[in-house]
C-alpha cells in the first residue's frame, strides 16, 4: 500500500514504524493482538450508550475536517498532532468529554486504518463483534443509505448499542450522498468517503477492545472521523 508523504503531516499518527507494517491482505484480525496490549486502560468513558447522533448534520464533521486541515496549511510538514489539538478536533466535532478516546488510542485507530485502507468494508465488518442482523445493515449502507432507517425490522431488532452505531453510520452516508461533506477544506472524495468507511469498521474493533459495549459506538464514530482524513492522503 502506497501512503503519500502528506499522511505524516496530518500528525494523526505518531510512530513511523506502521508505515513499514503496511499490507494489502492486512485485516483487523491481525492488528487486534497489537491493539489489545498496547491500548492504555480507560476510565472516563462513558458508561452510558450515545443516542447515534453524531452524524446527524453535517456542520460538526466538516467543522473538525476545517480544523485539522488549517493546522495542516499552517504547520507544513512538521505538524505533529498534541492531546491540545485532539481536544480542539472532538470540540469542533461534537464529541462529548466522557466520549473521548485518549492521544493513543486515537493513534492506533489511524494505524490500524491505514493498514487496512485496501481491505475490502465487507471483510472489516465481519471480523467485528456486531450481529449478523448489524453486519448486515452495515454492508447494505456501504452501497447505499438506508431510508427509514428506524423502521427497518432488523434494525428495530438491534440492542441500543447496535442501534447507535449504525444511526451513524448510515447518517455519514446520507450527508455523502447529499454532497453535505463538500463544505470541508478537503472537499467530498472518493477516498476521503471510503476512509471514513473503513475507519468505522476499524473504530468499532478497536473501541471495543477498549470498552466494550459503548467503545464500540465511540470508536465507530471517531474511526469515521479521523479515517476520512487519513483516506485523502492515501493511495487506496
Amino acid at each position: 500500500m502506497k501512503t503519500k508523504t502528506l499522511l505524516t503531516v496530518i500528525g494523526l499518527v505518531t510512530s513511523p514504524a506502521i508505515f513499514y507494517s503496511c499490507s494489502e491482505d492486512n485485516t483487523i484480525a491481525e492488528s487486534a493482538q497489537e491493539i489489545t496490549s498496547t491500548l492504555p486502560d480507560i476510565t472516563t468513558l462513558s458508561l452510558k450508550f450515545t443516542d447515534g447522533d453524531y452524524f446527524a448534520t453535517s456542520d460538526p464533521f466538516n467543522a473538525a475536517a476545517n480544523y485539522i486541515g488549517n493546522k495542516v496549511k499552517a504547520a507544513g510538514a512538521n505538524y505533529v498532532l498534541t492531546q491540545s489539538d485532539l481536544d480542539e478536533f472532538y470540540l469542533k466535532a461534537q464529541i462529548p468529554i466522557d466520549q473521548q478516546l485518549k492521544l493513543d488510542q486515537v493513534n492506533q485507530i489511524i494505524a490500524t486504518t491505514i493498514s487496512n485502507m485496501n481491505t475490502p468494508f465487507d471483510t472489516l465488518i465481519q471480523q467485528t463483534n456486531l450481529s449478523p442482523a448489524a453486519k448486515t445493515l452495515a454492508k447494505m449502507i456501504n452501497m447505499q443509505s438506508i431510508s427509514n432507517l428506524e423502521v427497518n425490522s432488523n434494525f428495530k431488532s438491534l440492542p441500543s448499542y447496535e442501534k447507535s452505531l449504525i444511526k451513524n453510520l448510515n447518517d455519514f452516508k446520507v450527508n455523502d450522498e447529499e454532497g453535505n461533506y463538500s463544505k470541508n477544506v478537503f472537499g467530498k472524495t472518493p477516498n476521503f468517503i471510503w476512509g471514513g468507511m473503513i475507519g468505522f469498521g476499524v473504530g468499532v474493533a478497536v473501541g471495543g477492545l477498549i470498552a466494550f459495549p459503548v467503545g464500540m459506538v465511540v470508536g465507530g464514530a471517531i474511526g469515521i472521523l479521523v479515517g476520512s482524513i487519513v483516506g485523502v492522503f492515501t493511495d487506496k
